[in-house]
């Protein structure tokens, strides 16, 4: 226990033989002591930090889900550290924590897993990394993805993701949570009113000129957009405990839903199946804290298939869990990584086993493992639909058609 709450954290295996488990003992556990925590970082290095920004022409800010996972006030205290630098922020690629309030003004949403928009993003004078660990592209970048000129300013509570994806002009080893505040507060005192207001113009023109054109409409042909499934999400259910793996619908939701700290619940990506455990995990955990927040799952149709006996454990202990699947009918993420190693546009490949045809029955499915399943017949119905599953007592799957929009 001791291993795995000691900083940095991770994953912790514990093999126990056959043997150890039957055997019979009168010992009780040790008592587990004060845990450490990663510090609270060099003052030196602390200093070259405020300096950095203090300095900086246009700082950007890159969260990793270390802040996240470090609860609100590691959260509040990354909104203070922006504010005071007037500093544009993104979460890393692959992020999956809620790093920053996804409805401030300085957020400018999750950097992209291609490569241009991601460089683009980063291309300034001053780049400061906050507990960041899966921050590079899925594929080998077309681009360098941080200027060669850039001074980048690195803190982490783990040595191992320090300078890992960038160059560290300046280390910051310690516990984001205990840094932050302090950095915080004497960036504060080091950017004077006039030049906050100067980089804040900068943010308000960044955002302005990447919303350009028109929005994604919530429906094409009758059917209902990613964006549009967001959107109904924002309305019915804000204040839920979201949990996603919905692989390509997630950005949207992202982009739509104003997310607070500790309010979704996702996976870093490479692997599926994760969303449906974790939803009913969730939906229980929620259950045993006493808390009252309607749980949502958010889980893409492929990744569905992989647990759906899953739904057989949230009957059986009667969890209050709402599962939305935003349905395409096809493993859009292959398509998307194929363009991504072959160049060109997803839909003009041919496949094979990508399309789910026949499309398989969701409801069906969800009603064999003593859920209750729910198909939308109408975009339009969208809004109510999801608000009855809410309230329904017990596990509620509601199939989505979306087109990959």
């Amino acid at each position: 226990v001791r291993t795995a709450l000691t900083p940095p954290t991770g994953p912790v295996f514990l093999s126990v033989p056959v043997d150890v488990q039957q055997a019979e003992t009168d010992q009780s556990p040790e008592r587990l002591g004060q845990i450490p925590t990663a510090g609270r970082g060099d003052a030196d290095a602390i200093g070259e930090a405020v300096t950095a920004l203090a300095t900086a022409t246009e700082p950007v800010i890159v969260l990793g889900d270390e802040v996240g996972r470090r609860g609100s006030e590691a959260v509040a205290a990354a909104v203070e550290l922006a504010e005071a630098a007037g500093a544009r922020v993104h979460n890393e690629i692959l992020a999956y924590e809620v790093n920053f309030p996804t409805a401030h003004e300085q957020w400018q949403g999750v950097l992209s897993t291609k490569a241009p928009a991601t460089a683009a993003a980063m291309d300034t004078d001053t780049l400061v990394f906050v507990g960041c660990s899966t921050n590079t592209t899925v594929t080998r970048p077309t681009r360098r993805l941080v200027p060669d000129d850039a001074n980048c300013v690195h803190i982490a509570a783990d040595a191992w993701e320090l300078g890992k994806h960038a160059p560290a002009d300046t280390a910051v080893l310690g516990d984001p949570a205990a840094i932050l505040p302090e950095l915080a507060e004497r960036v504060a005192a080091a950017v004077d009113e006039g030049e906050r207001e100067r980089r804040l113009e900068g943010v308000r023109a960044w955002a302005e000129s990447e919303a350009s054109g028109s929005a994604t409409p919530e429906t094409v042909d009758g059917t209902l957009t990613k964006a549009g499934l967001a959107r109904a999400f924002r309305r019915a259910a804000p204040d839920a405990l979201i949990v996603s793996e919905a692989i390509t619908a997630s950005p949207p939701l992202l982009d739509e839903f104003p997310f607070e700290a500790t309010q979704l619940l996702g996976t870093k990506g490479g692997g599926l199946g994760y969303g449906l455990p974790a939803s009913v995990g969730a939906a229980v955990a929620e259950r045993e804290a006493g808390g009252d927040r309607s749980v949502l799952g958010y889980v893409g149709d492929g990744s569905y298939l992989y647990y759906p006996q899953t739904l057989y454990t949230a009957t059986r202990y009667d969890l209050d869990l709402t599962v939305v699947i935003p349905d395409n009918r096809n493993y859009r993420i292959l398509k998307e990584n194929t363009a991504a190693l072959m160049g060109g546009d997803p839909d003009e490949f041919d496949y094979a086993g990508i399309e789910f045809e026949p499309p398989v029955d969701l409801v069906g499915s969800a009603e064999a493992h003593g859920a209750t399943g729910i198909s939308l017949e109408s975009p339009g119905e969208i809004g109510e639909t999801i608000g009855e599953a809410l309230e329904h007592e017990g596990p509620v799957v509601v199939d989505v058609p979306v087109v990959d929009r």
